[in-house]
């Protein structure tokens, strides 16, 4: 198995379902590079992590940043996509199942 196929992303890692996700795949063994785009949360989510991961500042809204991201973490195995946006959030028996949609295509897709 190569060294990217058991790297797992988490953006939105830095707070969170995001941070708890991260913590429980460390505590798991795996290898782990989370992002956020705040610098000093960022700081503060890898200290909890004590230095079983990795991390990178980058702002999900941005698509270069994101391209960035993702080239320089050398190839993931798998992604946890934990960030917020105006879109698709909120109470769940009130989501409306087309913003939700919405939300996750502004994040992920080109």
């Amino acid at each position: 198995m190569s060294e990217a196929a058991g790297r797992v992303g988490v953006l939105g890692g830095t707070s969170g379902i995001g941070l708890a996700s991260a913590q429980q795949l460390v505590r798991a063994g795996h290898q782990v590079t989370i992002a956020g785009r705040d610098p000093g949360r960022l700081r503060g989510a890898l200290a909890t992590l004590m230095d079983q991961a990795d991390g990178r500042t980058v702002d999900a809204t941005d698509r270069v940043a994101l391209d960035s991201f993702f080239e320089g973490t050398g190839g993931l195995g798998h992604l946890v996509v934990a960030v917020t946006g105006a879109r698709g959030g909120g109470p769940f028996r009130e989501l409306d199942l087309a913003e939700v949609l919405e939300g996750i295509e502004a994040k992920t897709l080109p």
